[in-house]
């Protein structure tokens, strides 16, 4: 599976994509995942669909950015070692309820059937996932904000 991201991750950073900095982000979105290579092609996925994003490689990480700053969008994996996505989605739910999570893994969904029936995560994404698939995902929960 790694070696499918890495040339994702290559092929997107080829692509003839432009970031334009003329135009109003469609949000802030915090991405997490401790793969190297998945949290680059996320968080390239992202900035092609016009968020400005920041990335970091641990749930803890991502609290302490949490803490810093109000993010439009959570994009988390679910499997890391210091802390696992499902409860930094409860944490920040806990904080700030209306903030979206989307939880992305590598397991099959009748491994996470259980996580999946609670209410900490708005939507599920599993890897590897489209650039349509992400656009689908986060079209449903943020808004194009106006210019």
């Amino acid at each position: 599976m790694i070696h499918v991201l890495q040339s994702q991750v290559t092929a997107m950073m080829d692509a003839p994509h432009k970031i334009t900095t003329d135009r109003v982000p469609l949000g802030r979105a915090l991405v997490v995942d401790d793969q190297a290579v998945a949290l680059k092609l996320v968080q390239r996925m992202l900035e092609i669909l016009g968020f400005s994003t920041v990335a970091v490689s641990g749930g803890r990480d991502a609290m302490v950015c949490l803490n810093q700053y109000r993010y439009d969008l959570l994009l988390t994996d679910l499997q890391m070692p210091d802390m696992d996505g499902y409860s930094l989605a409860g944490w920040l739910k806990h904080q700030w309820q209306d903030t979206p999570v989307i939880i992305m893994t590598g397991t099959c969904p009748a491994e996470v059937a259980g996580f999946m029936r609670g209410n900490l995560v708005d939507h599920w994404l599993f890897k590897p996932f489209t650039l349509n698939e992400l656009a689908a995902a986060v079209k449903k929960f943020v808004r194009v904000k106006d210019s």
